[in-house]
């Protein structure tokens, strides 16, 4: 069984904002929070989630209303 770490929302916010902002996409403080209770502050749900977000965004900019 594998022990996996679980990431602070520091580490969390830290982590989505430094992947979207190198690919200089905008999103929301409220759809990053979502992103947030999602995860479940399990590392390896971020990559997935942030991998999904970013293939469905159809502009640089995430917006769970679109």
């Amino acid at each position: 069984m594998l022990n996996i770490e679980i990431w602070s929302r520091d580490e969390i916010h830290e982590f989505y904002t430094e992947i979207f902002v190198s690919a200089e996409v905008r999103i929301s403080i409220k759809d990053l929070k979502l992103l947030f209770e999602y995860i479940g502050r399990l590392p390896v749900f971020a990559y997935e989630l942030g991998d999904s977000a970013w293939r469905r965004a159809k502009i640089l900019e995430i917006d769970k209303m679109r």
